[in-house]
């Protein structure tokens, strides 16, 4: 039915796993793909106690606490953070199996042993040698975390990786500072030409690129500071990386000359050769690389007593940047500047989390459209300033399974973590009745009768209009808005799956039906079973001749009995305790019984 059924079906559904409870369907959702149109976002909600219930340890507050980092790995979303001087680097992520944390016990910490960050515990000064979490990044199939030095410390930086991101897994893959106390940070780890790259601190030779191609042995590829010939002390940071059409991009501080950006074509040569390709004026003292979009690379540049300012660039060379939005994004000086992975590309638009000590990290977005003027772009801020909370000062974000995620600072009440969700969408002309495919949600609807004239089709993660319930843990639901409206239609629906996302289920696929939200009886009603059709051919579910209501969303009917199906999922999931522990029970039932007929007899 669909000419690109497992395309459309990842957009669809983007990787649904049903698990059947009696009547219900439990769903956990799965990566969505971007599209070309931004939806109206969600608010802001915190899905985690502060600090992650730390407290504020030796230090009795948060002043000196920060986010940083996060990445996405097996699964799991890893926040890497600093607690006070005596906790140090500390790594979070959601449990395994958690696809949408919605509280603290959502949560767990994987670097801390015996209250030693990666179980080290040397100082200097007080200050613990694994201040805090700088980079996160998955190569070889392993995650590599690197820890910094806090405050004025020259303890040299270190290097972690682990198979699984669990505790007790992690092991050095450095000496301390590649051989150096003074590299201090390490910054913004990027994949590029199969080197995992990143950039120090150094204030005694100037920043180094120090990069792997097996995560064994190491190789400074840069002179420090980026100099031509040898060291440049001037260049002292390196802040942030980002690899964009075929070069490896990172933003640097000048201790005299502000805001640099340098990039290389390779590394394969003992010192390659880094080109600068970005100067900011004076004061504006860091680049922040922000990512790219339609074919555009974006810096962040802050500048004093202006604010933010964000270029961009469609080729990254020293003569092509443009500013594209007004200073501050609004005008406003205290909206000053972002930090390291204070940006993503989420659904097909470009977000940034723009610092503010004042009144709260505000967070924009583009699409990249210009504005009528034709100089700058559309930007749009996406929820209120502190994004719930005055006192979040700085955010990092990070798609996770179809959610957009703010990873805080908040020096009142420790970290946070955030997360709203800004559905896809697809709208189309309509011309009468007829079939119309929104392939971009993998969705087709054929209308008999009332078509609108305008159909938007959005797809949404969570479990609205009832909320994220335990009992009916929906994790994709789509909205069908008409225009004009109301307007009353009836039409075939279909949407698609793709054969993956049943295969740790013990679901028939064929007992998948889709279900709509009646607003009057405030209920999930089934598509009547004589209108139902699956076709397993293209991985699509119908219903016939619905009516126009708002909400869809999939069911199933339950397979087996629910010790059956408990037996299934112990073979296929390999739960092998609990398939000891369903044993033993019949064991024991079977021993009862016989001792209770023995006793009758």
């Amino acid at each position: 039915m669909f000419r690109q059924a497992i395309s459309l079906a990842s957009a669809a559904f983007g990787g649904l796993l049903f698990l059947a409870s009696w009547g219900n369907v439990w769903t956990i959702p799965a990566p969505l793909v971007a599209q070309t149109e931004a939806n109206p976002c969600h608010s802001w909600e915190m899905v985690n106690t502060g600090a992650f219930g730390l407290g504020t340890g030796a230090d009795k507050d948060y002043r000196s606490e920060e986010s940083f980092e996060l990445a996405t790995y097996q699964g799991s979303l890893y926040l890497g953070m600093e607690a006070d001087n005596s906790l140090g680097a500390r790594l979070w992520r959601s449990k395994p199996g958690v696809l949408a944390p919605t509280r603290q016990t959502d949560w767990e910490e994987v670097a801390a042993l015996e209250a030693a960050p990666f179980g080290n515990a040397q100082q200097q000064n007080g200050i613990l040698q694994n201040d805090h979490i700088d980079s996160l990044a998955v190569f070889r199939e392993n995650l590599y975390a690197s820890t910094a030095n806090g405050g004025e410390t020259t303890q040299g930086i270190l290097v972690y990786r682990s198979p699984t991101g669990a505790a007790n897994s992690w092991t050095p893959v450095i000496e301390a500072g590649f051989g150096s106390p003074q590299n201090t940070n390490f910054k913004d780890l990027q994949l590029f030409h199969g080197w995992l790259c990143g950039g120090t601190q150094n204030l005694e030779t100037g920043a180094q690129v120090w990069c792997t191609a097996d995560g064994e042995e190491w190789a400074q590829k840069n002179h420090g500071g980026f100099g031509a010939t040898g060291d440049n002390p001037d260049v002292v940071t390196v802040w942030s990386g980002y690899v964009f059409d075929d070069a490896l991009y990172f933003g640097a501080q000048s201790a005299e000359n502000g805001a640099l950006l340098y990039r290389t074509g390779e590394l394969a040569s003992a010192h390659p050769s880094w080109k600068q390709v970005y100067t900011g004026v004076a004061g504006s003292y860091r680049v922040d690389l922000l990512g790219a979009l339609d074919g555009y690379l974006y810096i962040a540049v802050p500048n004093p007593g202006q604010g933010l300012a964000i270029l961009r660039s469609p080729t990254g060379d020293a003569a092509s940047w443009s500013q594209v939005n007004v200073w501050g994004m609004n005008g406003n000086p205290a909206n000053s500047s972002t930090v390291v992975d204070g940006a993503t590309a989420y659904n097909g638009a470009l977000y940034v989390a723009v610092s503010n000590k004042t009144s709260g990290v505000e967070v924009w977005r583009t699409t990249g459209t210009l504005q009528a003027s034709g100089a700058l772009v559309e930007w749009a801020q996406v929820g209120e300033s502190g994004l719930g909370d005055g006192d979040n000062c700085y955010a990092e974000l990070l798609p996770f399974n179809g959610y957009l995620y703010a990873w805080t600072s908040n020096y009142a009440s420790g970290q946070q973590v955030r997360r709203t969700a800004c559905p896809l969408q697809q709208e189309r002309e309509l011309h009468g009745a007829g079939r119309y495919e929104f392939e971009t949600v993998g969705a087709t609807l054929t209308f008999t009768q009332g078509a609108p004239d305008i159909l938007r089709v959005s797809l949404y993660p969570g479990a609205l209009p009832t909320g994220q319930e335990d009992a009916w843990p929906l994790a994709r639901y789509y909205q069908l808005i008409p225009s004009p409206a109301p307007t009353q239609f009836v039409a075939t629906l279909t949407f698609s799956y793709r054969p993956e996302e049943l295969t740790a289920a013990a679901i028939a696929p064929t007992s998948l039906y889709l279900v709509r939200w009646d607003a009057v009886l405030h209920s999930w009603v089934p598509c009547p079973a004589e209108k139902r059709t699956h076709d397993l051919l293209t991985r699509t579910i119908t219903c016939h001749d619905a009516p126009g209501s708002s909400f869809w969303t999939v069911s199933a009917k339950p397979l087996k009995p629910l010790w059956t199906r408990e037996l299934y999922s112990v073979v296929v999931r390999g739960r092998w305790l609990w398939l000891i522990l369903l044993l033993l029970g019949i064991h024991q039932r079977l021993t009862t019984n016989s001792q209770q007929l023995t006793a009758n007899g």
